[in-house]
């Protein structure tokens, strides 16, 4: 768990204290600000069709990768929804769909599952990670899309 003294991270573009970090998965949040949400599109690469792979960000111009700190299944429903999909079928780590290139844009991402946009969910901040590419973060999302395809954050 961050201790008071480790950079404070970020949830929606607000500074958390550590009591906040501590219940960020629990607790709902009045912080979130849309206006202040960067705009990245996200895609998935390495897998056998275009429903799985590696998670990949576009951030200011550049692709890059998530880090499967703290990825779990609500994560990988954010990210599948945003992508257009109905349902998410599983998270993969360890980078099963192969390293990526580029920045690992974020780490320790902590979403409920009801977030429309992985923006919205708990991350560190842009760019602050512990990890390497061998721990990208990936998905596996049912090959049914939805009506409406929304993949920006």
């Amino acid at each position: 768990m961050l201790q008071p003294a480790e950079k404070t991270p970020l949830y929606s573009g607000v500074k958390l204290n550590a009591f906040a970090c501590q219940c960020v998965r629990m607790c709902v949040f009045s912080l979130a600000r849309v206006d202040a949400l960067p705009v990245v599109q996200l895609r998935i690469r390495g897998g056998n069709n275009k429903s799985e792979g590696r998670v990949e960000v576009n951030y200011r111009g550049e692709w890059g990768t998530i880090c499967d700190d703290s990825w779990d299944m609500n994560d990988a429903i954010v990210v599948c929804r945003q992508l257009g999909y109905r349902l998410a079928i599983r998270k993969s780590s360890r980078a099963e769909f192969g390293p990526g290139e580029g920045p690992i844009w974020l780490d320790n991402v902590l979403c409920s599952g009801n977030e429309q946009t992985l923006a919205q969910c708990y991350h560190n901040g842009w760019g602050d990670h512990n990890c390497l590419h061998s721990e990208d973060a990936g998905v596996v999302c049912t090959s049914e899309p939805m009506k409406h395809i929304h993949n920006y954050v």
